[in-house]
């Protein structure tokens, strides 16, 4: 067998190999969830870390009509805030949900730290990635309205 062919089978065994573990998650077989809390959450989707399962509503501010509201969701678990934009009509147009975080200075607040995300071409729900929260901070949540500002 020449090494040309013995290299080229090591090679597709090694590459069977990684994908197995990639696909099951590692030798046992058992998957790893992703986890964050605080700021390695910051700018991190909150379904893929887990952080809605324990998610609170903070707030809600919604259109006269409630055709589109914004809520301010909370995860004590993973310690962060983040914005869900719902549009319930099923026309077109293009916004922006925003979540805001705002820390105190001597100077008084500032936004620290401004995570948004698009959304776009009507009916359905869109959400910012998370902003961390630590004691003092303040937050708000944006989508044509805007809620209070929650500690």
């Amino acid at each position: 067998m020449s090494t040309r062919s013995t290299i080229a089978r090591t090679l597709t065994a090694v590459a069977l190999a990684c994908t197995t573990l990639a696909v099951t998650g590692g030798p046992s077989g058992a998957t790893t969830a992703l986890s964050c809390k605080g700021a390695s959450c910051v700018g991190k989707d909150p379904a893929d870390y887990g952080c809605d399962a324990d998610a609170v509503r903070v707030a809600i501010s919604s259109s006269r009509d409630w055709e589109s509201s914004v809520r301010l969701m909370r995860s004590a678990k993973c310690s962060a805030y983040w914005a869900v934009g719902v549009d319930e009509s099923s026309c077109c147009g293009y916004s922006v949900v925003k979540a805001t975080r705002q820390i105190k200075t001597t100077y008084g607040w500032y936004n620290q730290r401004v995570q948004t995300v698009s959304h776009s071409n009507g009916a359905g729900s869109r959400w910012t990635p998370m902003n961390q929260n630590t004691s003092g901070d303040r937050h708000q949540a944006c989508y044509y309205t805007c809620t209070t500002w929650e500690s």
